[in-house]
């Protein structure tokens, strides 16, 4: 048998680094720790309103369009985060903005979405607020892989924009550069697909 259910919310099928949305969100926002923390904060604060909101209304929800719905209510807490964030730092929304606005697709993948119709409000909860933990920190750890790499420097948010901490000479050469941009994202995010495959199926193997 194998050693993860396929409900697993990080090894399993519908896991962070399977879904595209995600994947898309984890390139965008980890080229600064700054831009992690703010999308960190993002996906818990809409994963968790958005499930909420629709699992209490699952009964008026229809049906056949209950994914154009749940896009709604994300985006209307997506909105509402970003209001929220520009009354602290409107040079960060000016940056984040086509960051956050990717959120409400990535909950279209999370199993509050796949499993809508069997969820109640409490385990739905509980599962939004794991995948949106597991994400975040997914998010995070490679903006401190990139940001290093890349600028030789840490940041945080601030009011006017980030505050960084730079440690080591600018002047890097090409190759820590080019992890900074959205190529060098992607080229990241492969080799963290295939080591995260390789041990699922190694892991999956020695549990049949």
């Amino acid at each position: 048998m194998s050693k993860y259910p396929e409900a697993h919310p990080f090894w399993g099928p519908q896991g962070p680094l399977v879904s595209l949305a995600s994947g898309a969100l984890i390139i965008l926002s980890s080229s600064r720790l700054a831009f992690a923390l703010i999308a960190a904060l993002a996906l818990i604060f809409i994963y968790v309103m958005s499930a909420v909101v629709s699992l209490w209304a699952k009964k008026i929800i229809p049906r056949a369009g209950r994914y154009l719905v749940l896009i709604f209510i994300a985006s209307f807490f997506s909105g509402a985060f970003m209001l929220i964030l520009s009354l602290a730092s409107p040079l960060l929304v000016l940056e984040l903005n086509i960051i956050i606005l990717l959120v409400p697709v990535s909950f279209i993948s999370t199993s509050v979405s796949k499993n809508f119709d069997t969820l109640e409000p409490d385990d739905g909860l509980y599962e939004a607020i794991l995948e949106a933990l597991i994400l975040g920190g997914l998010i995070m750890g490679f903006a401190l892989i990139r940001e290093p790499l890349s600028y030789g420097a840490l940041s945080i948010p601030g009011s006017q924009g980030i505050i960084e901490w730079a440690f080591a000479d600018r002047e890097n050469p090409y190759f820590s550069h080019l992890i900074s941009t959205s190529a060098g994202g992607c080229i990241l995010l492969g080799y963290a697909v295939a080591l995260f495959r390789k041990i699922r199926n190694e892991t999956i193997g020695k549990g049949t």
